[in-house]
Formats: C-alpha cells, sequence, structure tokens
C-alpha cells in the first residue's frame, strides 16, 4: 500500500516538476539575449529548482516515514 501511494506521488511530482520547466523554458526564450536576461534566467531556474526539490520532499518523506515504521513494526 505505501509503495503505490510513493509511486503515485513520484508520479504526481514529476509531471509537475515537467510543467515547471516547460513553463520556465518557455520564459527563457521570450526573454531578451541581454546580460540581465540572462542572469534573471539563471535566478530563474534556481527558484524552479527550489521549488520542484522542496515539492518532491513533501511529497516522498511521509509515504516513506510511513513505510519505515510499518516495515520496523513488521520486524518486531
Amino acid at each position: 500500500m505505501g509503495g503505490a501511494i510513493l509511486v503515485v506521488r513520484i508520479g504526481l511530482w514529476t509531471i509537475q516538476s515537467i510543467v515547471i520547466s516547460t513553463d520556465m523554458f518557455g520564459s527563457l526564450l521570450q526573454r531578451q539575449e541581454t546580460f540581465q536576461g540572462y542572469l534573471d534566467a539563471i535566478w530563474s531556474i534556481l527558484q524552479n529548482a527550489v521549488v520542484i526539490v522542496a515539492s518532491f520532499v513533501v511529497n516522498t518523506f511521509p509515504v516513506l516515514i510511513m513505510m519505515v515504521s510499518l516495515n520496523h513494526c513488521v520486524d518486531c
């Protein structure tokens, strides 16, 4: 049960990260090719990377804790 929930959450996280990345690269293509534009693009990439990692941790951490606790109780 916990494994299925983990797979579903990772799938949703993957879809979310693809949507964020697509939006990010679409906005990069629209930027002017200036030094400030490149700095803005790098800053945008870093912000989106933090959002993607945070959402992955939030989505998978509770399920991992549940799976570890269930496995621990089975071993008892």
